[in-house]
């Protein structure tokens, strides 16, 4: 519908540390997921996996250090 807002519908984002998805076998730290109610009976999950990388984030590097990861 016309009305629909992804933002506005979103329900819940949540972690996954490490990621509960692979691709071609690889592993990611984290994984996120964003959790959107469509409808009462459907429910849309965006999932993002996310890789630690050399440039400095010391938001990601606290995640990893919390969960034992770094």
């Amino acid at each position: 519908p016309a009305e629909y807002s992804p933002i506005d519908q979103s329900t819940l984002i949540h972690w996954h540390v490490p990621s509960e998805h692979t691709v071609e076998g690889k592993r990611f730290p984290i994984e996120m997921h964003i959790v959107h109610n469509v409808t009462e009976s459907k429910t849309a999950v965006l999932g993002i996996l996310i890789e630690h990388v050399e440039i400095p984030n010391p938001y990601v590097d606290e995640l990893l250090r919390q969960k034992g990861l770094k």
